[in-house]
């Protein structure tokens, strides 16, 4: 069914409907009649076979005569096939029509202040981007999400909505899964549509290094989207803790590593931290009186750990921090070797470098 053949079901009244259900019941009457007459010519076929046996002049002509109406039966099997097909086509129709305008009425009731020209509108939107190869009550979900979320609408939704369906058939995520959890990652670090590629660059860092998939992501990304933010922290420094605490042996899984994330921000610039980080030397604040990002604070932390010679030293300035499970699970992320977590970090931000080429071959 056409998306103009799917759009006139959808717009149409109830007499659309009416006549529908008489074609597929005419439909079905057709494919009797036609039954009918199959069985009608394969018996005058068989009178005539017998009359071959009993006059030999006959035969030669009627075998072509038989074939022929074997012929003529088949071809009407086939037309009353068709017509049941075009019956079954039309039912699926309406139950999909129906589907998509069952799905289309929870966008339809955040919209009440829109005209009925605009909504009709939408739903065309809707409908053309579904013709990419999308199915329409995913992308109206989508843009449920989006303006759930941001409170945007309009051309801006549908940029981001189109957006990130492309990545998610791209990457093979759930496409209403990540349109959701990048609406509350713009939601929760305050970013516009403008910066989607440099948010989709993070998520694919975070695949490359951590032991996650994007799915995954998108399920545990806002349990520490807030706090990230309020510690100061851009997207991708948020995703590079998560990352390095899911590699870490003793988390066993990506709901763990981000429940550690959260709670690491939400502690890291408290007073009490910052003291114990001014007291090891290290101010979480730069020159310019900015949150340092985490990479740049874990480096720092590592450097220091490295000037140790000893357990008993390195476990000494261990304990001269006070903080919960999160800032314990960053130190000892941070106590590994110098090189490896840097290359980590190095390897995190290369993660994102095959994006268009990515987008291009899907």
């Amino acid at each position: 069914m056409t998306l103009r053949e799917l759009k006139y079901v959808i717009l149409g009244d109830d007499k659309l409907s009416d006549k529908m259900q008489r074609i597929s019941g005419a439909s079905d009457k057709a494919t009797r009649s036609l039954g009918d007459h199959t069985t009608k010519l394969n018996g005058l076929k068989n009178k005539f076979t017998e009359a071959a046996g009993t006059i030999p002049v006959f035969g030669s002509a009627m075998g072509n005569a038989g074939d022929l109406m074997t012929g003529m039966a088949a071809g009407a099997a086939i037309a009353g096939a068709a017509v049941v097909g075009l019956g079954l086509a039309f039912r699926k129709g309406i139950a999909e029509a129906s589907n998509f305008e069952l799905e289309f009425r929870k966008l339809e009731n955040i919209n009440l202040d829109k005209s009925k020209k605009q909504i009709d509108e939408l739903r065309d939107r809707i409908l053309s981007i579904s013709g990419a190869g999308y199915d329409p009550n995913v992308i109206s979900q989508g843009y449920f999400d989006i303006q759930s979320l941001t409170g945007k609408s309009g051309a801006i939704t549908e940029y981001i909505v189109k957006n990130q369906a492309e990545f998610a058939r791209a990457t093979g995520a759930d496409i209403n899964n990540l349109i959701s959890s990048t609406g509350a990652a713009m939601r929760n670090f305050g970013f516009g549509p403008d910066k989607l590629d440099e948010y989709n660059k993070s998520m694919m860092g975070t695949v490359a290094t951590a032991k996650i998939t994007y799915d995954e992501l998108a399920g545990v990304s806002s349990m520490y989207a807030g706090t990230a933010n309020a510690a100061h922290q851009s997207v991708s420094s948020a995703n590079k803790l998560m990352a390095l605490f899911t590699t870490q042996s003793n988390i066993k899984s990506p709901e763990e590593a981000a429940t550690k994330t959260k709670t690491a921000f939400q502690d890291l610039f408290k007073k009490s931290t910052r003291d114990s980080f001014k007291a090891i030397g290290i101010d979480l604040y730069d020159i310019k009186n900015n949150g340092k990002q985490i990479d740049q604070i874990m480096l720092e932390v590592n450097k220091k750990f490295a000037s140790k010679t000893s357990a008993k030293a390195m476990d000494e300035l261990r304990n001269k921090f006070a903080g919960n499970e999160g800032i314990t699970a960053l130190l000892n992320a941070a106590m590994m070797d110098t090189g490896k977590l840097l290359q980590f970090f190095k390897d995190f931000d290369k993660g994102g470098d095959g994006l268009e080429k990515m987008l291009k071959r899907s």
